[in-house]
């Protein structure tokens, strides 16, 4: 088995880039490697039993871009034949071209694409065409109806290279289950979420903490200062909130690009310096053991973007029987919808405030809620996610 991928960034490893073609290679008893962009000199290596296979090239264009890809079209070529199951992350141009080259030159392999949750799916089942600072396009204009009827026909194209299509939101399964492609070939589309890897978890050895043992800790975990994130919504919240014996840690970058998010937090405290020592912007934490540290510390999670493919820190969270409370994106819904959490209009920072305040000052009783519901919170685990692709073989 093959993953092709563009980037390998520091948390790849606990990412479902990995693990989906790790654990299909442990279920499946497949070799697995993973062929991706590399630097200069860099040599292969090995982890957890995968080939880590770097390809260099020279140019100067970004990784994800169809130019940017260019070099697996070529690895494809060489390669097709020796490679029995090759998967593919996210729908796009390049997918479409890579899984044309591996069915040419090896009609028999097996192709997988797992789809993410927004995309090229965005111009063809959401309102909106792209998410911009004004709100996007018009779904109605010319270019974007051209646009999305050239991206459904590479969809359908794409879809009938493939041997199994997998996406991540129960929104998108029920829109693209009624498309003909699908319908044809009704054990094609699955519907898999991003699981946590349990195995990796068991061997850190975290005493998992009950809610009770839990801290009066309210934790956010993202790139804070983002537009997709709207951090903005959580601080104007606190700001009308009485934290009494609470704290709110923010783990992540602190946004440079888009905005000099820095200036706004300065802000923020210069406005309220009450909660100077209550509120902290801890930065990234790579370590995949300590993060979950924080998760099993705290008992709530906020999420307020704007929008998500699907929100792999919403899982970790609910693994960790952290309560809940994020805007209608991703996979939110369908977590909540097992009763622990609220969900929380979009850019509505006075409706945060007032379901962080029902918690702080005990209003919802967390331990006898999750009790009383019965949260399936191990229920989501990579060993349970792969099985619903069913077999590999052709």
């Amino acid at each position: 088995m093959v993953c092709l991928f563009p980037s390998v960034s520091p948390d790849f490893y606990n990412r479902d880039m990995f693990l989906v073609p790790y654990y299909i290679g442990l279920k499946h008893n497949f070799s697995v490697s993973v062929v991706y962009h590399g630097r200069k000199g860099q040599r292969r290596d090995n982890y957890l039993g995968v080939e880590m296979v770097p390809l260099f090239f020279r140019g100067k264009y970004a990784a994800f871009s169809f130019m940017g890809e260019w070099y697996f079209f070529w690895y494809m070529l060489k390669n097709a034949r020796k490679i029995d199951c090759l998967v593919r992350f996210h729908f796009s141009y390049q997918t479409a071209i890579i899984g044309w080259i591996y069915k040419w030159r090896n009609p028999k392999g097996c192709f997988y694409i797992k789809g993410d949750g927004y995309g090229i799916w965005l111009a063809l089942y959401r309102e909106q065409a792209w998410f911009k600072h004004d709100g996007g396009r018009n779904q109605n204009s010319l270019w974007v109806r051209m646009k999305n009827r050239m991206i459904r026909k590479a969809l359908y194209a794409t879809s009938e290279l493939a041997d199994k299509v997998s996406v991540e939101l129960p929104e998108i399964y029920e829109h693209l289950v009624k498309e003909r492609i699908f319908r044809e070939s009704p054990g094609k589309l699955k519907w898999m979420l991003n699981g946590i890897d349990e195995r990796n978890l068991l061997a850190y050895g975290i005493r998992e903490r009950s809610i009770g043992e839990k801290e009066n800790m309210i934790i956010s975990v993202g790139r804070h200062g983002s537009w997709q994130k709207n951090t903005t919504m959580f601080l104007e919240a606190l700001s009308l909130l009485d934290l009494k014996d609470w704290k709110v840690l923010f783990i992540g970058t602190i946004e440079k690009e888009e905005c000099q998010f820095q200036h706004e937090i300065d802000g923020f405290f210069i406005k309220n310096p009450t909660l100077a020592e209550k509120v902290k912007f801890i930065g990234p934490i790579y370590d995949q053991k300590q993060l979950y540290e924080y998760y099993n510390r705290a008992k709530v999670f906020v999420h307020t973007a704007v929008y998500e493919s699907f929100g792999i820190v919403l899982g970790e969270a609910f693994r960790f029987r952290n309560y809940l409370i994020s805007t209608p994106v991703g996979i939110a819904p369908t977590l909540v919808g097992h009763g622990y959490g609220k969900l929380c209009d979009l850019n509505d920072a006075g409706m945060l405030a007032a379901l962080l305040q029902e918690v702080i000052d005990g209003k919802v009783d967390l331990e006898r809620q999750f009790e009383q519901v019965g949260v399936p919170y191990k229920k989501y685990s990579w060993d349970n996610e792969i099985d619903k692709l069913g077999g590999f073989e052709r």
